[in-house]
């Protein structure tokens, strides 16, 4: 029986992935931006626009956080970490010759092996 856990265990670990996502707005939502996994989309006043058509000029990070579950739960032989990011970036849209600052909020996990 101990065997059979250590292998589900293990199997439900190595199905896991990494993944992220990106969402951006500015003050007014009428420039949205998604990049990650999950949804990929350049969207300016309720119109998709080509992924290609935002510059990201600058950014500023305003908090950056993360977590261990290795650090937290040392019997495991693996664990997650996770993180999130928020920053403030200067944006320019070509096709539409707007620039402006948007918030974004970047988060993701990812799978790894706990060193004991």
């Amino acid at each position: 029986m101990k065997k059979l856990s250590i292998l589900l265990l293990t199997l439900s670990f190595s199905g896991l992935s990494s993944s992220f996502q990106m969402e951006c707005s500015n003050s007014n939502g009428s420039i949205k931006y998604f990049s990650g996994h999950y949804k990929n989309a350049l969207v300016v006043n309720d119109k998709v626009n080509e992924m290609k058509a935002i510059q990201f000029l600058s950014e500023k990070v305003i908090s950056d956080k993360s977590h261990d579950s290795c650090t937290t739960q040392s019997s495991n032989d693996h664990g997650i970490i996770t993180w999130e990011r928020v920053t403030v970036r200067e944006v320019q849209i070509e096709t539409e010759d707007i620039s402006d600052f948007v918030i974004c909020k970047n988060v993701g996990d990812s799978t790894k092996p706990c060193d004991h």
